[in-house]
Formats: C-alpha cells, sequence, structure tokens
C-alpha cells in the first residue's frame, strides 16, 4: 500500500504591522469601486466598499456560496463572468446591466479579475460594481474599462458551459483510463470527479432555469397558435356562412380567398383561388369591373356603385383596397345582394302615392259635405229666409253631417282595421234581417240613379253567428261600390241564399267593370279603380278593404269578378252557416217592453248646443226631459227623479261620467238605463264605459236613427218614426 507524502512544514508567515492595516484599510475603502473578493470555492472572503448593498441575505440556513447572495439578474452576470475569467484567466467586463438598487434602478458595469496572490496558490477573483455614468470619471477615481457589452453575456455563458461540459468529458475520459491503468490514483481521480460533479450540479441547475424559461414561452407560444386557429376557424366560418359576395385579390389581381355566395357570379371553384380575376367569366353587367379594381390598387381610393347581373338581381359593389403585408397590397371586392331593397324602395313609393291619393280623396271628401254644411248655415243666417227653404237647408245640414259622421267612421274603423283592433260583437241571427236596413242606405241613390234593382234573397232563414251591424256595413258598402261605378239606370242584383254549408251573397253590376291587373289588388287599403265615372263619387279606397277584413272575422272570404273594362263586375261572400237559436219562451217574449207614455229621461251633458239638441230629439219623440249640464247636477236630478233613462257624456268637467255612472249603480241599482255618450270608440273605451255601469256605449255624433234605435223599448207609443221630417234637424257632435 502506497502511502501520500508527507506534506512539508508551512513557512513561516511575516505578520504585517498592525498600523499598516489599519492604512490599508482606510486606503481601500477610500479608492477601491464597490467590490467582492471570491475564494476558489466561491466563499466570500471580502467586501469593498459599499457592495453591501448588492447583497442579499435569503431566510433559511445560509449558504456559503457567495453568488447565492447575489439578486438573480446580478447573479447571472457574474457567474458568467467567474467562468470565463477562471478559464482565460483575463479580466472580464460586462456593461449596461440593468440592476435595481435602493429602489433605484440604474445602469452597472460588471468586472471579474483573477487576483495575483504570491502567497496563496488558490485562485482568487475580484468582483467590481460599478454604476455606469455619462460624464466620464473624474482625475483620481477608478473607472473600469468600457470594452465590453452585455449582449454578450449569454453567449458567454454558453460557450463558457460548452466548454466546461467538453473539459468534465475529457476529464472523465482520463479519469476513466487512469482508473483503468491505476489504482494508485484512484482518490485523486475520484476528488477531481467530485469537483466535476459539483460543477456538472450547477450547470445542470442553470439549465434548468433556461428550459422552465423555454417551457414557460413555449407555453405562450401554444396558446397563441391556439388563439390564432380559433380566430382563423371563427373568420372562415364567417366568410362561409356570410350572404356578402367577397373576392381577396393581391396586387397582381389573383384570388386568394372568396365566400361561396360570390361563386355563382364569377363561376368559382375553389381550385381556381391563385388565378387571376380576369380570367373569369362573370354575369355582373359592368364591363368596367377589372379597370375599376386596377384603379383602385393604383390610387387607394375605394369604389362603390350599383351593379345588376343577367337574372336582374341588383347589387351594391364595392372595391376597397387592402393591404395584406406591409410588401403586398391587394384589393377586396364585394357583392351585397340589394334586390330586396329595390323591391321595398319601389313598394314605399306602392304606399307614398296611395298616401298622397287618399289625402287628396279624404280632403275632397270632406270639403263637398263641409261646404253644403257651410252654405246651408249661411242660408239660415239670413232674414226672412222661406219655410221651405230653411227646412231644405236643415235637411242638408242633417244629410251632409250623417256623411262626414260616416266618414269619420271609416276612418276610425281603417284604424282599427290596420291595427286588427275591429269590434266585433256576435250572435246567431238571419242575415236576410240586414238587407232591408242596407238597401235603406243606398235607397236615395238607387232613386236619383234611376237604377233597377233585382234582389234575390232566399225565403228560408239565413242564419249565421256574426255582428249584424257590421255585416250590415259590409253589405252596404259592396252596395255604395256597385252604385259608384254603374252608370245611371243600369242593373243591380243584390242575391243572398245557402249553398251547402255556407250563405252566399252575390252583388252584381252592369258598371265599368274591374281592369284586370287590378282585380288582385282591389280589396287592398286606398285602392280604387281609376275608371271612377265622377270624382265626387270617389270615395276613399277603404270600403272594399273593410269589407274584406269584416268577411274575414266572420270565418269566411270575399272574391271580385269581372271580365274586363265595359263588363261589370261580381263580388261574392261566402260565410259559415250556424245552426238555428232556440226559441225565447211566450211569457219571456211577451214581457219585453213594448210602449211606454211619459217616460222621463235626464241629459247630462255641459256643451249647449248638444244639450238642447239631444233634449229637441227625445221631445219630439214624446219623451220629457230634464238636462243638467254637469256631472254633480246629473247625479241629483237621477236620484231625485229616477229616469227611465240617462244619456251621460264622458268628458263633464269636474266629475266626469264614469264616477257619475259609478255612483248611481251604488245608491239607485238597475233601475235607469245608462248611456254613455263618448267622441272615442275603441274597444277599450266600450269595455271601460261598461264595467263603469253603463248599459250601452255610443259614439258621437248621435244622429235621430241612433238615438231610436238606443232608446227605442222606451219609445211612448204615439212617438213618430224615426224617418218622420221634423222642423229641426238636430244632430248631437262636438266629441270631446
Amino acid at each position: 500500500v502506497r502511502r501520500a507524502p508527507l506534506l512539508p512544514p508551512p513557512a513561516a508567515r511575516a505578520f504585517p504591522d498592525v498600523s499598516l492595516v489599519g492604512a490599508y484599510d482606510a486606503l481601500l475603502a477610500r479608492y477601491m469601486p464597490p467590490g467582492l473578493l471570491i475564494g476558489e470555492g466561491r466563499e466570500l472572503l471580502h467586501v469593498f466598499g459599499d457592495a453591501q448593498q448588492f447583497l442579499r441575505v435569503k431566510p433559511g440556513r445560509p449558504s456559503g456560496d457567495a453568488l447565492d447572495l447575489l439578486d438573480d439578474d446580478l447573479k447571472a452576470a457574474v457567474t458568467g463572468a467567474l467562468q470565463k475569467a477562471r478559464k482565460d484567466r483575463q479580466p472580464v467586463h460586462y456593461s449596461g446591466i440593468r440592476l435595481s438598487v435602493g429602489g433605484r434602478e440604474g445602469l452597472y458595469r460588471v468586472s471579474v479579475e483573477p487576483v495575483d496572490n504570491q502567497r496563496s496558490k488558490a485562485l482568487q477573483m475580484f468582483v467590481s460594481i460599478v454604476e455606469m455614468a455619462e460624464q466620464p470619471a473624474a482625475e483620481g477615481e477608478w473607472a473600469p474599462p468600457l470594452d465590453s457589452d452585455v449582449r454578450r453575456l449569454s453567449r458567454d455563458r454558453i460557450e463558457g458551459l460548452e466548454a466546461e461540459l467538453r473539459y468534465t468529458k475529457e476529464n472523465l475520459q482520463a479519469t476513466i483510463e487512469e482508473v483503468e491503468t491505476s489504482n494508485e490514483e484512484l482518490q485523486a481521480t475520484n476528488e477531481e470527479l467530485v469537483a466535476s460533479n459539483e460543477e456538472l450540479q450547477s450547470t445542470n441547475e442553470e439549465l434548468h432555469s433556461v428550459n422552465e424559461e423555454l417551457y414557460t414561452v413555449n407555453a405562450e407560444h401554444q396558446k397563441k397558435i391556439s388563439e390564432l386557429m380559433e380566430l382563423h376557424a371563427d373568420l372562415e366560418a364567417l366568410l362561409t356562412a356570410t350572404e356578402v359576395g367577397t373576392i381577396f385579390l393581391d396586387h397582381e389581381l389573383r384570388i386568394r380567398k372568396f365566400t361561396p355566395s360570390v361563386s355563382a357570379a364569377f363561376s368559382l371553384l375553389q381550385q381556381d383561388v391563385g388565378r387571376r380575376i380576369d380570367s373569369f367569366a362573370h354575369s355582373i353587367l359592368h364591363e368596367r369591373l377589372v379597370e375599376d379594381v386596377e384603379e383602385v390598387l393604383r390610387t387607394g381610393e375605394p369604389r362603390e356603385r350599383e351593379v345588376r347581373d343577367r337574372h336582374g338581381l341588383h347589387y351594391l359593389l364595392r372595391i376597397l383596397p387592402y393591404q395584406a403585408r406591409k410588401s403586398s397590397r391587394g384589393a377586396v371586392l364585394t357583392l351585397v345582394d340589394v334586390t330586396a331593397l329595390k323591391k321595398a324602395e319601389s313598394q314605399l313609393a306602392d304606399a307614398v302615392r296611395r298616401r298622397d291619393q287618399f289625402l287628396a280623396m279624404l280632403s275632397h271628401e270632406l270639403r263637398n259635405p263641409l261646404n253644403a254644411i257651410t252654405s246651408a248655415t249661411t242660408l239660415l243666417g239670413l232674414p226672412n229666409v222661406p219655410p221651405d227653404t230653411a227646412r231644405h237647408a236643415y235637411q242638408i245640414i242633417e244629410r251632409q253631417g250623417i256623411h262626414m259622421a260616416k266618414l269619420l267612421d271609416e276612418l276610425l274603423d281603417v284604424s282599427r282595421m290596420t291595427q286588427n283592433k275591429l269590434p266585433i260583437q256576435k250572435r246567431v241571427f238571419n242575415l236576410s234581417e240586414i238587407v232591408t236596413d242596407a238597401v235603406a242606405a243606398v235607397q236615395s241613390r238607387l232613386d236619383e240613379g234611376r237604377y233597377e234593382f233585382v234582389p234575390e234573397i232566399a225565403s228560408t232563414p239565413l242564419w249565421v253567428n256574426g255582428d249584424p251591424t257590421r255585416l250590415q256595413q259590409a253589405l252596404t258598402n259592396l252596395l255604395d261600390n256597385a252604385l259608384k261605378y254603374t252608370p245611371a239606370e243600369g242593373r243591380i242584383v243584390l242575391a243572398m241564399y245557402p249553398d251547402g254549408g255556407e250563405v252566399v251573397v252575390r252583388v252584381k253590376d252592369t258598371g265599368i267593370g274591374v281592369e284586370p291587373e287590378l282585380l288582385n289588388r282591389i280589396f287592398d287599403l286606398f285602392v280604387q279603380n281609376h275608371q271612377t265615372l265622377a270624382r265626387s263619387s270617389g270615395g276613399m279606397g277603404v270600403g272594399l278593404s273593410m269589407v274584406r277584413s269584416i268577411v274575414e272575422l266572420h270565418g269566411g272570404h270575399v272574391a271580385a269578378h269581372s271580365a274586363g273594362a265595359g263588363t261589370g263586375s261580381e263580388f261574392v261572400i261566402r260565410l259559415p252557416r250556424a245552426a238555428a237559436p232556440p226559441q225565447l219562451p211566450i211569457a219571456v217574449a211577451e214581457a219585453q217592453p213594448s210602449s211606454v207614455r211619459d217616460k222621463l229621461v235626464v241629459i247630462v251633458e255641459d256643451d249647449a248646443d248638444n244639450r238642447d239638441m239631444l233634449r229637441a230629439l227625445l221631445e219630439s219623440h214624446g219623451f220629457a226631459v230634464y238636462a243638467a249640464s254637469n256631472g254633480q247636477e246629473g247625479i241629483l236630478a237621477i236620484e231625485r227623479f229616477s229616469p227611465v233613462a240617462a244619456l251621460v257624456d264622458i268628458g263633464l268637467p269636474g266629475i266626469d261620467g264614469y264616477e257619475v255612472a259609478e255612483h248611481v249603480r251604488r245608491n239607485l241599482g238597475e233601475r235607469t238605463y245608462l248611456v254613455a255618450l263618448t267622441g272615442y270608440g275603441q274597444a277599450d273605451d266600450v269595455q271601460t264605459a261598461i264595467s263603469k255601469g253603463f248599459n250601452r256605449h255610443v259614439v258621437k255624433p248621435l244622429s235621430r236613427e241612433k238615438l231610436v234605435e238606443v232608446l227605442s223599448q222606451f219609445l211612448p207609443t204615439d212617438a213618430p218614426p224615426a224617418n218622420a221630417p221634423l222642423k229641426d234637424s238636430p244632430l248631437v257632435s262636438s266629441p270631446q
């Protein structure tokens, strides 16, 4: 067994003078830059200047490695510099290292220099850390040379690591060879392996840190790639689903991408990507399409125009500049189908023209009766007017007032019809019952024009479930339409008969007929035959629309027939038949009131003219009348006299008509028949009046015929008929 040779005794040390040690420390503190003296095992031997500001003591067990006391940024720079200085035995300098010291960031220069210590064989390193200043150092102050850049740090570290790895491999190989050749050097080789292992451990830690950074960067890249893939998928889905035809072109007019909706116009297939757009035949009727694209590429100004294709479709063509990359310009061509918009535009123009025609017709229809009423009232205001002339003037006012009321009713019905709020109160009745009233409404015009009127009404009952008032309105409108478009002395036939499960109503005339192109639109709102015989009988173009709405609300349908101009026309209504209603018991029928003499009616109306006219109308039919001008007076009169009926205006000052009805019902119960008078006739208004206690809701103006119909159950037996002439012709109006 070989023994290690004994070490020679240590040489005697010459201790320095104690007084010189203090001088050395003072000089070092004054002239030395901040620095650290590090031993061969990276232990901290000495701290110079104020270098302690760069040191950090971490919690836990203290480490003997001086580099563990440094911040990460400083540690990386010092580690690389130590390795390079140890390898090359030359000073190493790194400048431009950004550090945060004392809460302030700055640029520092790190220098590592091997220390030539004659008394120690161990390699020692001096690390200086100096903040870089813009001004040069003053004379006498130490300044490190600025001959290196911090960007060399990573490269030098990697080269150092690679060199150490190669050195380690060479040592390892030499060690293995030495082990194989000599066991005597095993101890020395083992020590070298331990040292190499320590260096490898340090290198492995540094590689692990680099690997973690690379992993973080890779994860971020993967996230960005995933987001880009999702964005690309969204864009592809958008381009596929959009109805806007789009073609992306590069600066040489080659197709980069296109949406499916544009492929038909240009006959494009997916394999056409990369071909020039001018090599395709398109269906767009625009010869300068390619020239427009080239102009946009040249000027960078977008182009927009409306175009059509060979199929008659309208498009909005836009050509916009597009820059895919900084070095590549292109264009985006889009086609937006605006055919529906063009049709809507035309229809809106189907609508503005009709609105203007309607307003003109409405103006005409209102001015005629207003002119007649104004002339009649002017005549009545003259002195010494003959009685016959005055009576005729009254009749004109009454007739024209009724006509204006009808116009207002038509306008209200149009409003309800367009909102699908036309009120319908159905009951089972015999449809032939409405013929008499419908014919009576146009009888004067039949007589005046000497028309041949032929009624063909079935003798059997024609039971339907409907609103008699509305169906009479529809029949009257058809008769009125026949009179309007049939010359005098023409022939009008009204037929009404059962047909299987339906009741059929036919109105046929020998008038001017209906043009074929108008036949399909004759029931549309405000549509009229342009061959109207006279503008005075033109109407407002709402009668047939109302007929269709009323018939359809009853589950039926209406149709128009005509062989053309001059051949007359025929309108046919078909309604579902209903079962006959059960007969009322005889005792109940006999209990219904037929005539009542000297009955009292209370009027509650704040408008004096309406109040006086209502009084005159009621007195002319044999009623005793008490008139009140406000709600409070009306309540007192009704409670005192307990009248058979009361006509109550809704819009009263103070206590309104609804409050009057509620008060009367609380105190008198159902003894008085209450009629609400109002200018509002919507379905909600009717429901409100009934809910407040009224028995009937009547819309102003109130004609004599309507008044008689409302109070018919209370009429005295000696009352004049509804159509008997009066010395006055009162008409209740002013719907306030």
